[in-house]
């Protein structure tokens, strides 16, 4: 994904090294090696050492993408699918914490273009498990923080990203087709191709991470030691994170390592894998034309075009 716009707006806090030295030696007396993380656009993270113990730390405006990092943990984390645990979620000036043990390793952003290419078999084969577990709860759609699915049913769901809204960070999003912030010639293409792909018979019900990649896996040299960030967690088709690696690092060679380790007999599958690719587009085009990061909303702009036009 492009990186930030230095003008764009932000959602997450910007506390001081300072100021979260200060908390954290109010509830641990003493900490080491106070270290910031690169971080989303929700939360803001650093590491540290204390009581024996390597632990991150991220501070958000609210609590809920950390109950649903809870419920991951308690649910659905087991062999093969490393999903930190939460220790602790409380509140930290004025929005909340949560804190966690540090994996060892990096995300994989962070991590060298040839050592990240040799993790491609272990992402993949962690992505394979996560599409095994049964789903622990009932519906379709993002959880709620009780693991609920918000919707009844998939497709639906997904092409609810069209809808107006009233609150939250996309109130009155539409708006911005004529303020010109969002291509309407290009956005109703992507969401006419996404409608089409609609139409498909039954999909898979399984447990979707909805942004699995990138910041959210953490590996080390030879293994995937984290998958974190379950804010945005879904149920729905698995299928749909696989397209997250595929649209965004392409290069990277994700879904030739998935038809390897998969075989070829997945049914509508290049179908449904463009359909998730577009999908994604279409939440970061909103996005970033939402924050007003203008380069990210451009290089976003061309990728969703070039899976569009099967490139």
């Amino acid at each position: 994904m492009a990186d930030e716009d230095q003008t764009a707006r932000t959602i997450k806090p910007a506390r001081t090294a300072a100021e979260v030295e200060t908390f954290l030696e109010g509830r641990f007396g003493q900490v080491e090696g106070l270290t910031p993380l690169v971080d989303g656009h929700i939360s803001q993270a650093f590491s540290f050492d204390a009581e024996g113990e390597r632990l991150v730390i991220r501070f958000a405006t609210s609590a809920e993408g950390y109950r649903r990092d809870a419920f991951a943990a308690r649910t659905i984390a087991g062999e093969g699918l490393p999903v930190p645990p939460i220790l602790e979620i409380g509140q930290a000036f004025d929005g909340w914490y949560a804190l966690a043990p540090r994996a060892p390793g990096a995300n994989l952003r962070q991590t060298p273009e040839a050592a990240r290419r040799r993790l491609v078999g272990p992402v993949i084969a962690t992505l394979r498990r996560l599409g095994a577990v049964v789903p622990p709860g009932e519906g379709y759609g993002h959880w709620d923080t009780d693991g609920t699915g918000t919707s009844s049913d998939w497709w639906e769901f997904l092409l609810s990203i069209n809808t107006p809204e009233s609150t939250g960070l996309y109130a009155g999003w539409t708006d911005l087709f004529q303020a010109g912030a969002i291509d309407r010639q290009v956005w109703e293409r992507l969401y006419g191709r996404l409608e089409l792909a609609g139409r498909l018979a039954d999909t898979p019900r399984g447990v979707v991470h909805f942004d699995f990649g990138g910041d959210n896996l953490i590996a080390d040299a030879e293994e995937v030691t984290a998958v974190i960030e379950w804010g945005s967690a879904a149920y729905g088709d698995p299928l749909y994170d696989l397209a997250n690696v595929t649209f965004w690092t392409p290069e990277d060679r994700y879904l030739e390592e998935y038809l390897r380790q998969e075989g070829h007999s997945v049914p509508d599958f290049d179908e449904r894998l463009l359909a998730y690719e577009l999908h994604h587009g279409l939440l970061s085009l909103r996005f970033f034309a939402v924050m007003d990061m203008r380069e990210a909303y451009r290089f976003t702009e061309r990728r969703a075009l070039t899976a569009l036009e099967g490139g």
